[in-house]
């Protein structure tokens, strides 16, 4: 399994298990720590669709690798579509 992959399933655990469930309101967050760049991927879905408002913190590596990351899944879903991950 590729990371691109791993990292929207993992968005999609996240979402499904604490965020609907209502074990987690993160209108409630005042800061996310990012400690590697596999999380950056669920930060568009935190930051668009909880109502979070706060600060998000992570070191220069994991902001650069997190963006190339980013970008290539967004090229992957643009070349082959959103259904290839699920």
């Amino acid at each position: 399994m590729n990371h691109v992959m791993m990292m929207m399933m993992m968005m999609m655990m996240i979402r499904t298990c604490c965020l609907q469930c209502g074990l987690l309101d993160l209108s409630e967050v005042d800061v996310i720590l990012l400690s590697n760049y596999r999380n950056m991927l669920a930060l568009p879905y935190v930051t668009e669709c909880t109502g979070f408002k706060g600060v998000i913190y992570a070191t220069e590596p994991t902001l650069h690798i997190g963006r190339f990351v980013s970008h290539s899944a967004v090229v992957w879903i643009n070349v082959f579509g959103f259904n290839t991950f699920v």
